[in-house]
């Protein structure tokens, strides 16, 4: 799972076309420019040709943590190098070890450990997917984000938008803004505030408070390689009608450097055996 929240609000290649006028663009050009994006990240999700080791740092309710995150054509394997600012006590960093041996040497904890990870990655593909239909967009100008031209826009719910899966129902009640990068059709950055109370199978399954609020930022990492580098998530609800809910979902991704293909066994052995280590820093990459 590449920098994504359990909640997987998340939006993200290589395909550069044309840029495009610095004129304000219509309401059908703005459009077809989202399409593009959700497109050209579609591809870049499913890619795995291109692999990175890095730093995530992710606060949430129950505490801080800093990981070292290595990307394999199977899934990513992690290891935990802090926990709320300090180092881990010499009895957490044996479970912890112990944890990623169990990993290296079973077929069934890789299993489950890889299939939490692509149903992570497939809530995002839907959210993905649907982003050009289930939001109107329109032209809001030009920025220069981190030295790149990019094209920002303004989005709301679209009315006649009908959400085929459970994660495509926060765009019923969406706004925010969208940055586009002007040479290669990427996200760069989107900033959503839900506006209303969401309900999901009219209530049943839970509902979403309104004011809950997503941040995130794509950053260009190496050889035209792209990553989600930032995403916060705020948000609170109730699911399955009694179960409160208060998600505080913060995560940095930093130091990305391509890796080759490894086999899991592999990977784990970098990790414990630190070949490579990424910088506890939290400063994204541009």
């Amino acid at each position: 799972m590449r920098l994504q929240s359990t909640f997987a609000l998340a939006v993200m290649t290589i395909l550069a076309t044309p840029a495009w006028p610095a004129e304000p663009l219509s309401a059908e050009q703005a459009q077809a420019l989202v399409r593009t994006a959700s497109e050209n990240a579609l591809v870049m999700l499913n890619d795995t040709s291109h692999l990175f080791r890095y730093t995530l740092k992710r606060e949430t309710n129950s505490g801080t943590s800093v990981r070292e995150m290595l990307e394999t054509p199977n899934g990513i394997v992690a290891r935990t190098l802090t926990w709320n600012g300090r180092e881990l006590t010499p009895a957490e960093r044996d479970l912890e070890d112990k944890k990623l041996a169990r990993l290296a040497s079973s077929r069934e904890e890789q299993r489950k450990k890889f299939k939490e990870q692509q149903d992570d990655k497939d809530r995002v593909l839907r959210l993905v997917k649907a982003l050009p239909d289930a939001l109107l967009f329109e032209y809001d100008g030009t920025e220069t984000i981190a030295g790149r031209e990019t094209i920002r826009l303004r989005f709301k719910p679209n009315p006649r938008f009908s959400p085929p899966s459970k994660e495509t129902y926060i765009f019923k009640a969406s706004e925010g803004k969208l940055w586009i990068d002007t040479a290669v059709k990427r996200i760069v950055r989107l900033d959503g505030v839900l506006t209303s109370d969401v309900n999901v199978g009219w209530g049943l399954l839970g509902h979403l408070d309104k004011g809950g609020r997503t941040f995130l930022e794509q950053s260009l990492v190496g050889r035209e390689q792209w990553r989600i580098t930032t995403l916060n998530l705020d948000v609170t609800g109730t699911v399955l009608l009694f179960k409160s809910i208060k998600i505080h979902n913060h995560q940095t991704g930093t130091d990305y450097k391509e890796t080759s293909s490894m086999a899991v066994a592999e990977a784990v052995d970098a990790l414990r055996n630190g070949n490579g280590a990424s910088n506890h820093g939290v400063a994204a990459p541009r």
